[in-house]
């Protein structure tokens, strides 16, 4: 059997013999169950499960470390909980997990690197995201983001590692990522922003050697001068035409350079 559904069935407690099928599970609807307490252990034994629905339940405690174990988990959703902080560093080693739903779970998250690149994400980052306040590296290299780049961006204040890069973020760039004083590395290129850069001068710890701020579809706007950049990058060194630009002027100085 690879699916159960046990929606709206007032269970209680977890079904443990669930279990039993745990090499062939790959689908468990738990929804509206009425299930109380922590998470049971018994979850984290269906290590073949794909999709896990447990929203509309009574949990609380924490999301267990051994959660690492459900390696094939895509989805899973523990909407309507009231689980407890941290979030497991365990949790994101599920290289395989594409939605993760906690809606009215845990606070105060203290999550300080969120890696999640290359993951093949989609759709537009989620207001929830702004919200922890401690992180300190945002990596979301190359996945299929799209949407704009919210002003709250401007909350993460103790961001050192900004990448968003190789997505399909649009609109302008906030002016806010400019009050982000910890910054030591911002990556923004090839997406698809128009408009003007915003005003850098105030990320004083950038090390960045270039500016590598550019977009696929549109010219953005180079008008800033020096004073308007991080201390350590000058006008020259930025890199803000068009992404299909760039390429072409640096297959222009490689010629240069073989002839």
């Amino acid at each position: 059997m690879s699916s159960v559904t046990l929606s709206g069935v007032n269970q209680s407690d977890f079904p443990v013999d669930i279990t039993r099928i745990n090499d062939t599970l790959e689908t468990l609807v738990l929804t509206k169950a009425n299930l109380i307490g922590e998470i049971p252990n018994k979850i984290y034994e269906l290590t073949k499960s794909i999709y896990l629905y447990l929203q509309g339940n009574k949990f609380n405690g924490d999301l267990n470390d051994n959660i690492r174990s459900l390696i094939k988990l895509d989805h899973l959703n523990l909407d309507g909980s009231k689980l407890s902080d941290p979030i497991p560093d365990s949790l994101y080693s599920l290289n395989k997990l594409k939605e993760l739903s906690l809606n009215d779970n845990i606070k105060n998250v203290r999550l300080c690197y969120l890696d999640l690149s290359g993951l093949n994400q989609s759709g537009s980052i989620p207001d929830g995201l702004y919200s922890l306040a401690e992180l300190i590296c945002l990596d979301l290299l190359e996945n299929n983001i799209n949407g704009s780049l919210s002003s709250n961006i401007g909350k993460l204040i103790e961001l050192n590692s900004l990448d968003l890069s190789i997505n399909e973020l649009s609109g302008t760039i906030p002016n806010d990522i400019g009050n982000l004083a910890n910054l030591e590395v911002l990556e923004i290129k090839e997406n698809e922003f128009e408009g003007d850069i915003s005003d850098l001068s105030g990320l004083k710890k950038s090390t960045n050697e270039y500016d590598n701020t550019s977009s696929i579809k549109h010219n953005l706007n180079a008008a800033h001068d020096d004073e308007m950049l991080p201390q350590f990058i000058s006008k020259e060194k930025c890199s803000i035409r068009p992404a299909i630009v760039m390429m072409m002027v640096y297959i222009a100085e490689i010629e240069i350079m073989l002839n």
